[in-house]
């Protein structure tokens, strides 16, 4: 079996949700999970901050067939109102998985290819959930963090990256609009 066949991309649907999400200040950012998903081969990715959906449906629309994404949100009314719909009308039910609950809360021990957080951006909430979910990240999974650019406003998740993070992965940090950290531990 080649890695073609294995990961495929239902592009359609991407397409889909891209339309849908024209104008928003996320439209790009579901295309570059979805690319990072395909590119690491990632299975299992944990998402920390679902809000309504989009990204979550981009990095499942990115998986092989016995991939998943589990989210977590701690208000399951943004949930309900558009993301149970949407993956319902891409067909993704099987695919995402919502865990209603603060990230720190949660059981889970399970290991992750693909860890996105994009929950509480304060200093210490970004903190806590890196340090309670990166070392589950397999050696050659990534650590996304959203929100991580320069300004004031984002800050805090960049000041956790570079104090942090930073000493024990290598990171590339973009700029469009509110900033993305893209991690990998060093080797």
């Amino acid at each position: 079996m080649q890695c073609s066949d294995f990961y495929r991309s239902d592009v359609s649907k991407l397409a889909d949700i891209q339309v849908r999400a024209k104008g928003t200040r996320w439209q790009g950012l579901g295309i570059i999970l979805h690319g990072l998903i395909l590119a690491a081969m990632s299975k299992d990715v944990l998402e920390i901050g679902t809000f309504h959906g989009y990204t979550s449906i981009c990095m499942a629309l990115a998986l092989p067939d016995d991939g998943k994404v589990w989210t977590v949100d701690v208000r399951p009314r943004r949930i309900d109102l558009y993301a149970r719909k949407e993956i319902e009308r891409l067909g993704l039910q099987g695919k995402i998985e919502f865990i209603i609950g603060k990230s720190q809360d949660i059981e889970w021990n399970k290991p992750i290819d693909f860890l996105y957080i994009d929950g509480d951006h304060s200093y210490d909430a970004v903190k806590a959930d890196y340090q309670r979910f990166g070392p589950l990240v397999n050696d050659d999974g990534i650590i996304v963090f959203h929100d991580s650019s320069e300004t004031a406003q984002h800050r805090n998740v960049r000041n956790m990256i570079e104090d942090i993070v930073e000493k024990e992965c290598n990171c590339v940090h973009i700029e469009p609009r509110a900033g993305l950290s893209i991690c990998q531990r060093k080797r």
